[in-house]
């Protein structure tokens, strides 16, 4: 099993308002992990906005079995503001943790940003069995990922689906994959991006 601890240090209740010119303020989140049968393959860090049972959005990606990541509080306002580790060893175990108790958001200012089409290298590369590929997508719509080899030729697909405009990350298994080197394709709207992924057997 692979369990992963949150220190109680973030699940004290908090208040984070913006007025006037001071800076909106940040929360540290630590995390650590035990068991597991293998090295950490993959992890996130999820927000929600909308109490402990989610939905959760991915805030932080490609993170670590253990570690500290600093997120900066903003809008809309929010009382009951929750955060997940969520991580995966190379053999294919999980583990995640939420926050035992929730932040508060008052008054903060909003930030909008724009999310364009990526497609991020395939973690760890060279790659053994379990990683894990991150992308963004600008818009809703139909999003295909897929492994191809160098021909171009489909060796295992991974997502072929309407998803929401943002961030993404998908479990990846190569088992069974033949080849050395082979490439992640994402194709979305008529764009294509590839990234390089070396298997090692």
């Amino acid at each position: 099993m692979l369990r992963v601890m949150l220190p109680r240090v973030i699940a004290c209740h908090r208040t984070f308002t913006r007025r006037g010119a001071l800076p909106l303020q940040s929360v540290p989140i630590g995390w650590s992990t035990q068991g597991g049968c293998g090295p950490i393959a993959c992890g996130t860090i999820s927000v929600s906005r909308s109490g402990v049972a989610g939905p959760y959005s991915v805030v932080a990606d490609s993170v670590g079995g253990s570690g500290e990541y600093v997120w900066t509080a903003t809008g809309p306002a929010s009382d009951s503001v929750y955060f997940k580790v969520t991580v995966c060893d190379s053999t294919g175990f999980t583990g995640e943790a939420v926050s035992v108790g929730s932040i508060q958001i008052v008054g903060v200012e909003s930030r909008v940003f724009e999310v364009g089409l990526n497609l991020a290298t395939p973690v760890p590369n060279p790659v053994t069995s379990v990683g894990a590929i991150d992308y963004s997508l600008p818009s809703n719509g139909h999003v295909s990922l897929s492994i191809v080899d160098i021909q171009g030729r489909l060796l295992r697909n991974l997502v072929s689906e309407v998803q929401p405009a943002g961030r993404h990350t998908i479990r990846l298994d190569t088992r069974g994959i033949r080849g050395n080197v082979v490439f992640a394709r994402l194709d979305f709207h008529g764009k294509q991006l590839m990234k390089r992924l070396v298997l090692l057997h």
